[in-house]
């Protein structure tokens, strides 16, 4: 009976030690939780990056077909051109004087 006091002290010690723990725990896993949360708000924002990314590839893969046609209508006006041996002379003239 005589050591129940101090057993009393002791245990009292050992769950105030487990409260603070416990707090240190919560506090950690409030952490662990808010940097998952950013990495999930990273992750948002490259996947909103890679939307952007593929609407500007789209824009530029359309303005390469657009070009690619001009280049067709330019490359048949030349050879429709060649047809008339006068029209190379001054399309040749045109270029070269240039």
């Amino acid at each position: 009976m005589e050591n129940e006091p101090k057993g009393v002290e002791l245990l009292s010690e050992m769950l105030h030690k487990i409260d603070v723990l416990t707090g240190t725990v919560v506090n950690l896993t409030g952490r662990v939780d808010n940097h998952t949360d950013r990495v999930d708000n990273l992750t948002g924002r490259g996947d909103n990056l890679n939307v952007t990314v593929d609407l500007r590839l789209g824009k530029v893969e359309s303005e390469i077909i657009k070009l690619n046609v001009i280049s067709a209508e330019n490359s048949r006006a030349l050879l429709k051109m060649g047809d008339y041996n006068d029209g190379i002379i001054r399309l040749e003239r045109a270029v070269f004087k240039s």
